[in-house]
């Protein structure tokens, strides 16, 4: 079966959308592929895990004809080397601010003419790969690869309409969540940073890349309305497994005219 590539599925469709994993285990992969989405997005930088983690969830992704996002901890070329080594088909990186930082991630990402990425005959992507021969791996990589860099700070969305204009980076990452804490508000969906992802989701578009934001369901329309075309669903699986265990016990304790008492933390994000 061919594997599908972000980038060709972007072309076939009107909108793709993800889910997002934080539990790295292939279970939980399998668990979100078969639920239908496009990509999983797997969380490195919140999750204290390490690249190992991921070896499994690409193999579950894998066999569930599903592409791969991976979010790295930090700006650093030899995370991105690791994670693309070990089958992610698109990275994402948090924290990017300056034209020097989208620079570097496009270089990472990327083997040479178009990168410095480090070669390696024996990475597990190789023996993955989509009509793989050993003369074209590093230009049939450059070709697929899906990076992405986080817009996350108010410096970020200040320099963007620079930062679209990096050859190399393939989507932006709109993160409200950051945002609303450097501005020094209550929540993510302030309207004033609303406004700005709003702003920013025009500015990429117009660019010719690709936006995906950070967006609560209600938002989706609007964000589309600005030319985005990748989303997330709002199902994260450890939000999905603290809700879903909550009402099968309150509904327990239903069942026999009693209430457990117990209040559920509410997703701190709110994205409902």
């Amino acid at each position: 079966m061919r594997k599908p590539i972000i980038r060709e599925l972007l072309k076939e469709r009107d909108i793709i959308v993800g889910g997002c994993q934080q539990i790295l285990d292939p279970l939980v992969t399998e668990c979100i592929a078969q639920s239908g989405v496009d990509f999983v997005f797997m969380d490195l930088e919140h999750t204290g895990r390490s690249i190992d983690a991921l070896q499994c969830c690409f193999l579950a992704a894998a066999a569930a004809n599903v592409a791969t996002l991976v979010r790295v901890r930090d700006i650093r070329q030899d995370l991105i080397e690791q994670a693309l080594d070990a089958g992610a088909q698109g990275i994402i990186v948090p924290t990017v601010e300056t034209v020097e930082q989208c620079e570097l991630v496009a270089s990472a990402g990327r083997f040479p003419p178009e990168g410095t990425r480090g070669w390696c005959p024996v990475v597990p992507p190789m023996r993955w790969m989509n009509d793989y021969n050993p003369a074209t791996w590093a230009q049939d990589a450059n070709r697929d690869v899906f990076l992405g860099v986080l817009i996350e700070t108010p410096l970020a969305f200040k320099n963007l309409p620079e930062l679209v204009k990096v050859k190399g980076i393939d989507f932006y990452f709109l993160g409200p969540g950051d945002c609303s804490i450097h501005m020094g508000k209550s929540s993510p969906w302030d309207p004033e940073i609303t406004e700005m992802c709003m702003a920013a989701a025009d500015t990429i578009s117009a660019a010719g890349k690709v936006c995906m934001p950070l967006a609560r369901q209600e938002d989706v329309a609007e964000y589309y309305s600005h030319g985005a075309r990748m989303f997330l669903t709002t199902a994260q699986d450890t939000t999905v497994l603290r809700e879903a265990n909550a009402q099968s016990m309150e509904a327990v304790f239903k069942s026999i005219g009693k209430s457990s008492g117990k209040k559920v933390q509410p997703d701190a994000l709110g994205l409902k």
